[in-house]
C-alpha cells in the first residue's frame, strides 16, 4: 500500500469519525418544528396581549370600548390562557401519549406477556420509533423461536 494510499484511508477513517462527533441540531425535525411553533404561537399571543394592554390604558380607548378596559382585558386574557392550556394539553399529548405507550408495552414485555406490535395514533410523533421497535420485537421473536 502506498502513502496516498494510506492518507486517503486515513482521511477516511477520519471524516467518517467526524461525522460521527458532529452535532446535529435537527434530530426529529416534526417534533422539533412542533416545538418551535408552539412556543413562538405563545409568545406572539402573549405580545400581542402586551400591546392590547397599553392600547386599552390608553385615553382613546376609552370612549370605543364603550366599558371598563380593565374588564375587557381580563376576559381577553383569561380566553387566552384557557386557549394556551387547552391547545398545550393536545400538543403535549402527542409527545407523552406515544412514550406512555411504549413504556406499557416494554414492560409488558418484560413480565413476558403475549406482545402484539406496537401501535401509536395516526397524528401522533415518533412513529419511526414505532416502526423500529416493531422490527426489534420481530427480531427478538425470530431468535427466539430458533
Amino acid at each position: 500500500m502506498g502513502s496516498e494510499e494510506k492518507s486517503l484511508d486515513a482521511k477516511a477513517n477520519k471524516s467518517s469519525n467526524l461525522k460521527f462527533y458532529q452535532r446535529r441540531y435537527v434530530i426529529n425535525s416534526k417534533l422539533q418544528v412542533g416545538v418551535l411553533l408552539y412556543s413562538v404561537s405563545v409568545a406572539a399571543v402573549v405580545s400581542i396581549v402586551n400591546q392590547l394592554f397599553r392600547y386599552m390604558q390608553s385615553e382613546e380607548a376609552s370612549p370605543i370600548l364603550g366599558m371598563n378596559p380593565g374588564i375587557v382585558l381580563w376576559i381577553f386574557n383569561c380566553l387566552i390562557v384557557f386557549a394556551v392550556v387547552l391547545f398545550g394539553f393536545y400538543f403535549t399529548n402527542r409527545i407523552a401519549g406515544p412514550i406512555y405507550r411504549l413504556q406499557k408495552h416494554i414492560e409488558k414485555s418484560v413480565a413476558g406477556g403475549e406482545v402484539s406490535p406496537f401501535t401509536i395514533r395516526k397524528g401522533d410523533y415518533f412513529q419511526e420509533l414505532m416502526v423500529a421497535y416493531n422490527k426489534f420485537l420481530e427480531k427478538m421473536k425470530d431468535q427466539k423461536t430458533r
